[in-house]
């Protein structure tokens, strides 16, 4: 079993609701020496999108490429979200519930972009969500 490497952080994080530039460098910087991230270091970030609003600017990036490269090229199949790995992440951040963030909205964009192969639950869970905000 790996070890939760930002459980700390991200603890931090939740507790104070802010995450500052300082935070995004440590959670980049604890997160680069194995290239990818743990189901639960995953978790951990999707809860910091979901629940904490003041997000420095750098957070975008870092979330979008680090749950990006998580779910759709660290996991089999490679370049294909598994109708499992939607399940959990519409459950895990709600997505069924309060639509996608800004940032899971880029993320979805971003996978479209690079030809990652995403299930109908999660495209229509998000679809959903815009008609119904619209």
């Amino acid at each position: 079993m790996m070890m939760n490497r930002i459980a700390g952080i991200a603890a931090r994080i939740m507790v104070r609701r802010v995450a500052t530039a300082e935070d995004v460098s440590l959670l980049r910087d604890l997160t680069l020496p194995g290239g990818f991230v743990t189901r639960d270091e995953a978790a951990d970030l999707v809860r910091i999108e979901r629940h904490v609003s003041a997000l420095h600017e750098s957070w975008g990036q870092y979330f979008v490429e680090t749950l990006g490269s998580h779910l759709a090229w660290e996991t089999r199949p490679i370049g294909r979200l598994t109708e499992a790995d939607a399940f959990w992440l519409i459950e895990r951040a709600g997505l069924h519930r309060a639509g996608p963030t800004r940032n899971f909205a880029v993320l979805i964009e971003r996978w479209v972009a690079e030809g990652v192969a995403l299930p109908d639950n999660l495209l229509l869970c998000i679809e959903t969500k815009r008609e119904n905000a619209a």
